[in-house]
């Protein structure tokens, strides 16, 4: 089944981001608990940060991957990072978010290849961020080992660890504070 679902996965992840209920379909469940597990979101969240990357580098456009529209890839790079942080450190995404994160990275028809502007890649990230959340159901709590728990019949969350049980997420930017300006230091007096 598991490698039906990933040889699938493209279809799969199609289905899973346009909002189908992996309770429907076998493959479907398997592929959203495999697109939920840590480290397929650090995969995804590493690529995002290569895309926003490869837009700020010019000697990104000599590789073999498919270039990213630069100019609509930096303008948007404030919501890929966020959607990138959100993949990293959201304890319970919905597969339909990630399946949307998937899609947006590895589609050639995907707005990081095709954005005519910063605003088309701009929705699409935010779009996956909104998708990622959860919809206000509670999550049922589960017994060490169950993994994926069932909460609704839309979506997938992970047992929580108790420090995730015990606080609610919420996912900050790191801001930079500017330094104080000093005076230049001289040579001759160091």
């Amino acid at each position: 089944m598991r490698v039906r679902a990933a040889w699938e996965h493209g279809d799969l992840d199609r289905r899973l981001a346009e909002g189908a209920d992996p309770d429907t379909d076998p493959l479907l469940h398997t592929r959203a608990e495999r697109l939920v597990t840590p480290a397929s979101r650090a995969a995804l969240a590493a690529g995002l940060e290569r895309a926003v990357a490869a837009a700020h580098d010019p000697g990104a456009a000599l590789s073999s991957a498919a270039p990213v529209r630069r100019g609509p890839v930096s303008g948007a790079r404030h919501e890929l990072m966020g959607l990138a942080g959100e993949l990293r450190h959201m304890p319970d995404p919905r597969p339909r978010g990630v399946a949307m994160a998937e899609l947006l990275l590895t589609e050639a028809s995907s707005v990081l290849f095709t954005a005519a502007s910063s605003t088309e890649v701009s929705r699409a990230a935010r779009d996956a961020v909104d998708n990622l959340r959860a919809d206000g159901v509670p999550i049922k709590r589960g017994t060490a080992g169950e993994g994926l728990v069932r909460t609704t019949s839309t979506s997938l969350r992970t047992t929580p660890t108790p420090a995730a049980a015990s606080a609610e997420h919420h996912f900050c930017r790191p801001t930079v504070a500017p330094l104080p300006s000093r005076a230049p230091v001289d040579a001759a007096t160091w």
